[in-house]
């Protein structure tokens, strides 16, 4: 559900996470990274997406999926977890970590290679930490083979 979903008109504002990871499957792809910066607990950087509404009323679940064999999911956040800023770098906490992984941080071993474990490990490290550092709980959630290689240099 995007930040400006309207509640009144769910199903025309928002795109369910089932059809979203089902169309992904018939992807021709040999593999898949989904990366989900977002939070699925209602709330955002401007309060409550839904306000006025009872918090029963909201159901939260787990946005990671299980996907093809080739396929990793990152999440920038556990299931009750809200996705912290991180004003200083203009970007989300899970952004910033993700890009500098990327950028060969997370070659842990010095392979020239960057899979789907390291850098899982890179950010959710790096997430949890500064989170904490910040007053917040935040730890990435992940799923795939650690093995699938996703970057080589």
């Amino acid at each position: 559900m995007p930040v400006d979903a309207k509640i009144d008109y769910i199903e025309t504002s928002g795109y369910p996470l089932s059809l979203f990871y089902r169309n992904l499957e018939v992807l021709p792809a040999k593999s898949v990274m989904v990366v989900l910066d977002a939070c699925f607990s209602g709330d955002s950087a401007g309060g409550q997406l839904f306000k006025n509404i009872s918090p029963a009323m909201l159901k939260n679940v787990s946005p990671i999926q299980e996907l093809k064999k080739n396929s990793f999911v990152l999440c920038g956040a556990g299931q009750n977890q809200v996705c912290a800023w991180y004003p200083e770098k203009r970007h989300s906490l899970l952004t910033y970590y993700f890009f500098e992984a990327l950028q060969g941080r997370a070659d842990t071993n010095r392979d020239d290679k960057i899979t789907a474990g390291e850098l899982y490990n890179y950010v959710s490290d790096n997430v949890s930490r500064k989170a904490l550092r910040m007053g917040r709980d935040q730890n990435p959630a992940h799923r795939g083979p650690e093995g699938l290689v996703l970057v080589e240099f």
